[in-house]
C-alpha cells in the first residue's frame, strides 16, 4: 500500500518537478555566461602566457606576479555587468529566498555553489578560474570576484558570508578553511551548500542521510487540503454500521469521537490560518499517539517526519562523535529544516530524554528552536508533563490517559478486525477487562499472536490472544518474583463450599470489574482499594498455592510467587522499596501476586518495645499503604489466620479459609491425585488411606508420587503396600513415627 501511494504522489506532483528543473537549467545557464565572461577575463587577470602554461596553477612564476601587481588591490577579477542575474523562474529557489529573506546576491551564491553538484565540469572550470587544480569547489574570493563589480561592493557582500547572515545563520551554506592552509586568510575559505539544501534544489525527495539513524519520513496516503478543509468544516459524523474499509485513518483510530474532532479542528485552523501550532502528547508510550498523529496527516494530506528524541539525545552525548549529528542543535534544526522543506508533519516522540537530563541546557536549546521554528505543525510526546523555561510561545498540553476497559475493547477490536481475526465480542471484552494494555501493547500482541499462527499453520483464536497479551506484560516482574505455570482446575480442588464459593466471587471480581468501576460508577467513589484482594488462611499443604493457580488458569493471567528474601531486609527502609518495586512491576505486568508463606511480612503490629519494633510497624504500615493503592490481583497466604489485626484485614476484599480436610475431602482427595495413564491395582483401598490417616492434601499428594516412584522400580503398578510404605516415609518427615498397627490396622496385608 505504502509504495502504492508514493507513486501516485509521484505522478501527481511529475509536471511541476519538469518546471523546476527547467527552471535550474536556466540558472546553470545564466551561470554558464558568467563563467565565459571571466574566462575571457583570464589572459589579463593571469597573463597571456598563463594560457598556455601546461603547469598553471601548479606553479607562481615571475610573469604571474608582475600580472597580479598591475591589478588595482581589491578590485573585482571577473564581473561582468552583462550577465544580469534572475532566479525567480526558479521556484525552489525563489521559495528559499522568502522562507529566509535571502538577497539576489545570496541566490547567486547558492547557484555558484549548486553547480559541481548538478555537473562536475564546474569543479574544473572553478579550478581553473582559481589558478589551483586542487581547488574544485568555490572559494570566498571566487565568489566575490564573481558576483561584485567595484571595490567597494566586493567589501560589503563579505557580510553576507558572516555568523549572522541569512546563509549561515540557517545553516544554507557552509564556509570552512581549506585543511591543507589552516591559517590562511578568509578569502581562501571554501563555500559548500548544504546536503539538505541541494537535495531540495535538485527535487530529490526522501529524508536527509545524516537524519536516518533517528527520523522516518512517512509520505501522506490520502486526501488532500481542499478536501481536508471540507471535511474539518462538518460535524462528527455517525460511523456506526461502516465497514472499516470505508473508514478514514482518523475514523477508524478507537479513540473519542469528539476527541478526535477537536484534534482535527485544531490542525485545520493552524493550517487554513497559517498559524504555528506545537502540540504535546502526554503519555506512556504505546498509547496510541504515533498513530494519531499519522491519522492527522493522512487527513490532511501532508507527509509525517517523524523523529526519536531518545536516539538523537544520545547521539549528541556520545563521546568523541565527529559526525554531523554530534551537535544536538544542530541536528534539531536540520529535522525542522527537513519538515519544513517537505512541507511534512513534524512527530518528535520520547521528550522524556529531555525533561529527565541533568541540567537545562538541552531543554532551553530545545525550546529555543522550538519558538523560532518555521514549521507550521509541530506535535510532541513525552511520559512527563510538559516543562517550560520560560522561552516565547504556546504549547498545548494533550493528555493521553491509560485506556479504560471499554476503549481497550474497542482497541482490541480495531486490531482483529484489521487482522482479519474472528473473535467473540465476549472474549475480546475478557482481554480487555483483564490485561491493561496501551494501544500499541494490543497491537504488538494481535501480530504475534498471528506470527504464531502462521507458523503453526492455523488460525488465531482466544486462547492464542490471550498468551500473546500475557507476552507484552513487564519482564521485571520476573525478577523479584517466581513465576508460576498455572497447571490446575476447579476440578483438582477440594475444599468446603463456602471456600469454593468465594474463591469464584474473587474471579467475578476481575470479570466484572468495568462493569461496577467504570460502567456503574464506583471507579468515582473510590479512591483506594480497587483491587481483587484476598487472604488464603490455612495450615500448609491445605490447597492455598493450588487455588492461586486455579484462579490464573480461570483469569488466564500469569501468577507470581513472591520470594521473600527479596523483599525482607535488614537495612531500615529497604523493605518498602523492594515492596515498591514488586507492587509496580505488578501492576505493568498484569500478573495475579502471590504471597506464599507472608506471615513474616503481614504479621500482626506490636506494641513498640524497642526502635526494632518501631520500624516493623512502619514497613507494614506502609504495606496497608500499598495494598490499598493496588489495582490488580493480590492473593496473601498465611499458615495462622489471627496473626493479622483488623487494620489490615478490613483493606482485603475476600479472607478464604483453608481448614484441615476431614475423612470425606481426604478421600475425594485420593481418588483425584492420580493421573488417569497410571497404572493402580484395584484393590487399592483409598477408603482406608482417608479414614486411617489424618493427612493435608499436599502430604496426601507427597504419597501419591512417592508410592509412584517404587511401583515404577517394583511391579510397575501401584498397590497398598507402595502407598503405605509412602505414608511411613512422610510421616517420618513429619518428625512422627507410626506403628504397625496404625499402618495396618483394618486388615491391610503387610
Amino acid at each position: 500500500m505504502k509504495n502504492k501511494q508514493i507513486v501516485l504522489r509521484a505522478t501527481k506532483t511529475e509536471q511541476p518537478r519538469r518546471l523546476e528543473m527547467s527552471g535550474l537549467a536556466a540558472a546553470l545557464a545564466r551561470l554558464d555566461r558568467r563563467i565565459e565572461s571571466a574566462l575571457a577575463l583570464v589572459p589579463v587577470v593571469y597573463g597571456s602566457e598563463s594560457v598556455h602554461d601546461p603547469f598553471r596553477g601548479m606553479h607562481i612564476s615571475r610573469e604571474d606576479v608582475d600580472a597580479m601587481l598591475r591589478n588595482r588591490p581589491g578590485t573585482p577579477l571577473f564581473f561582468d555587468a552583462q550577465a544580469a542575474s534572475n532566479q525567480q523562474d526558479f521556484p525552489r529557489l525563489a521559495w528559499l529566498a522568502r522562507e529566509y529573506s535571502l538577497s539576489s546576491f545570496d541566490l547567486d551564491v547558492l547557484i555558484l555553489a549548486l553547480a559541481p553538484e548538478v555537473d562536475s565540469r564546474y569543479g574544473r572550470l572553478y579550478a581553473y578560474l582559481q589558478d589551483d587544480v586542487a581547488r574544485r569547489s568555490p572559494s570566498l574570493e571566487m565568489a566575490l570576484n564573481l558576483l561584485c563589480g567595484t571595490f567597494e561592493e566586493k567589501i560589503s557582500r563579505r557580510a553576507h558570508f558572516a555568523s549572522h547572515a541569512p546563509l549561515i545563520v540557517n545553516d544554507i551554506l557552509h564556509v570552512s578553511d581549506d585543511p591543507a592552509q589552516p591559517d590562511a586568510p578568509a578569502l581562501s575559505q571554501n563555500l559548500k551548500l548544504d546536503s539538505q539544501i541541494v537535495q531540495h534544489l535538485l527535487g530529490v525527495e526522501g529524508l536527509d542521510a545524516r537524519l536516518a539513524g533517528f527520523c522516518e519520513l512517512v509520505a501522506p496516503s490520502a486526501g488532500d487540503f481542499a478536501d481536508f478543509n471540507l471535511r474539518t468544516t462538518q460535524s462528527a459524523r455517525n460511523i456506526q454500521g461502516k465497514s472499516a474499509a470505508k473508514l478514514s485513518p482518523l475514523e477508524a483510530l478507537p479513540f473519542a469521537k469528539d476527541f478526535k474532532q477537536a484534534m482535527l479542528s485544531l490542525l485545520a485552523g493552524s493550517l487554513t490560518l497559517g498559524q504555528p501550532l506545537r502540540v504535546y502528547f502526554q503519555g506512556v508510550p504505546g498509547s496510541g499517539r504515533r498513530r494519531l498523529v499519522e491519522a492527522l496527516a493522512c487527513e490532511s494530506g501532508r507527509a509525517l517526519l517523524a523523529a526519536d528524541m531518545r536516539l538523537m539525545a544520545q547521539s549528541w552525548n556520545h563521546p568523541g562523535s565527529r559526525s554531523e549529528t554530534s551537535g544536538f542543535e544542530p541536528s534539531l534544526r536540520l529535522l525542522m529544516r527537513q519538515a519544513r522543506l517537505q512541507d511534512a508533519i513534524l512527530y518528535l516522540d520520547g521528550l522524556d530524554e529531555l525533561f529527565e537530563s541533568d541540567g537545562q541546557a538541552l531543554l532551553r536549546v530545545f525550546e529555543n528552536n522550538l519558538s523560532s521554528s518555521r514549521c507550521p505543525v509541530i506535535f510532541m510526546s513525552g511520559k512527563p508533563a510538559w516543562r517550560s523555561m520560560g522561552t516565547p510561545g504556546s504549547v498545548v498540553q494533550v493528555p493521553f490517559h491509560m485506556p479504560v476497559a471499554h476503549e481497550r475493547q474497542a482497541w482490541w477490536n480495531a486490531s482483529v478486525s484489521s487482522a482479519s481475526i474472528d473473535v467473540d465480542p465476549a472474549g475480546l471484552e475478557a482481554l480487555a477487562v483483564r490485561f491493561k494494555l496501551t494501544p500499541g501493547q494490543i497491537n504488538a500482541a494481535v501480530d504475534q499472536a498471528l506470527g504464531r499462527a502462521r507458523y503453526r499453520d492455523s488460525i488465531p483464536d482466544l486462547p492464542a490472544l490471550f498468551a500473546a497479551a500475557r507476552a507484552q506484560t513487564s519482564d521485571e516482574l520476573s525478577l523479584l518474583a517466581q513465576k508460576i505455570e498455572p497447571r490446575y482446575n476447579w476440578d483438582d480442588l477440594v475444599l468446603p463450599s463456602d471456600s469454593l464459593a468465594q474463591l469464584r466471587e474473587l474471579c467475578q471480581w476481575v470479570v466484572k470489574r468495568a462493569t461496577v468501576l467504570d460502567g456503574w460508577g464506583f471507579e468515582r467513589k473510590l479512591s483506594l482499594g480497587k483491587g481483587a484482594t484476598a487472604l488464603f488462611a490455612g495450615t500448609s499443604g491445605t490447597g492455598k498455592t493450588m487455588a492461586a493457580e486455579v484462579i490464573a488458569n480461570q483469569l488466564g493471567l500469569d501468577l507470581y510467587r513472591v520470594n521473600l528474601s527479596t523483599v525482607v531486609s535488614k537495612y531500615i527502609g529497604e523493605t518498602e522499596k523492594n515492596l515498591e518495586r514488586i507492587f509496580n512491576a505488578a501492576e505493568n505486568a498484569n500478573a495475579i501476586l502471590f504471597f506464599d508463606e507472608a506471615d513474616a511480612l503481614f504479621g500482626k503490629r506490636s506494641e513498640v518495645k524497642e526502635s526494632h519494633d518501631r520500624y516493623a510497624n512502619i514497613e507494614i504500615s506502609y504495606l496497608l499503604q500499598r495494598m490499598e493503592q493496588y489495582s490488580g490481583v493480590a492473593i496473601l497466604c498465611s499458615n495462622l489466620r489471627h496473626n493479622l489485626d483488623e487494620a489490615f484485614t478490613r483493606r482485603l476484599a475476600f479472607i478464604v479459609l483453608f481448614p484441615f480436610p476431614d475423612e470425606d475431602h481426604r478421600q475425594r482427595i485420593w481418588q483425584g491425585v492420580f493421573p488417569g495413564e497410571m497404572p493402580v491395582d484395584e484393590a487399592l483401598d483409598l477408603s482406608f488411606m482417608a479414614r486411617q490417616f489424618k493427612l493435608s492434601g499436599g502430604s496426601i499428594k507427597n504419597i501419591a508420587l512417592s508410592a509412584a516412584y517404587l511401583a515404577s522400580a517394583n511391579g510397575g503398578v501401584v498397590d497398598m503396600k507402595h502407598l503405605l510404605h509412602a505414608t511411613r516415609r512422610e510421616y517420618q518427615k513429619l518428625g512422627k513415627t507410626l506403628s504397625d498397627e496404625e499402618l495396618y490396622g483394618g486388615g491391610v496385608e503387610r
